[in-house]
Parts: C-alpha cells; structure tokens; sequence
C-alpha cells in the first residue's frame, strides 16, 4: 500500500476488530514493492495472462519483500498494543498475519 496514512487508518481498523471479538488475519502481497525491486536488482519481470510468472530468481526478491511487508505491519499492529504473529510459507506468492492481545502481568 503506497499511501502511508491509509496504511495505518486500515491496521487501526483491524486492530479494532481483535478488540471487538474478531480474529483478524491480514493476506498481504507486495506487488508494487516487488516490481520496484526487481528493477533495482535488474531482473525482468515476466508476466503470462496478467500474473507474474516467478522463476527462483525472482523469488528470492519475492521473499525478500514479504518478509520486509511482513515485519512493518506487524511492528505497526504492535504500536497499537497488539500482537501480530507472523506465518509465512517458503516459496509463496503471499505472507499473513493473525493478531492477538499483547499479555500483560497483573500486578
């Protein structure tokens, strides 16, 4: 999501979901982030029938980007006093994250 203030408008709304009873889990891709790697590091992108076809080196970016999406919508649900947890598979086009309360100690 290329708009930083509506990137943190929808973690605000999912947040609020956990705290209303919900179980939210976040799908993300990263297809602009990708696209603009795979130009930095000089790999062509390869499209057929409007998806891109992912060959390993094209992966490797692919994972290195999710992983980096990944960590900053966490750490952004974190600032909200959330918990996300993280689950990616290897070799996957797509990351998650499912979020669940911080524990706190009672005192």
């Amino acid at each position: 999501m290329l708009d930083e203030n509506l990137k943190k408008k929808v973690i605000q709304d999912i947040v609020l979901l956990k705290l209303v009873g919900m179980q939210p889990v976040i799908v993300h891709g990263g297809g602009k982030e990708i696209s603009k790697w795979l130009e930095k590091v000089n790999i062509e992108p390869h499209f057929v029938n409007g998806l891109r076809f992912t060959d390993d080196a094209t992966m490797e970016v692919v994972e290195m980007v999710l992983i980096k999406v990944n960590k900053e919508l966490v750490q952004m649900i974190g600032e909200l006093g959330m918990k996300g947890c993280r689950y990616q598979r290897k070799r996957t086009a797509h990351s998650c994250i499912a979020i669940k309360r911080k524990w706190t100690e009672r005192t």
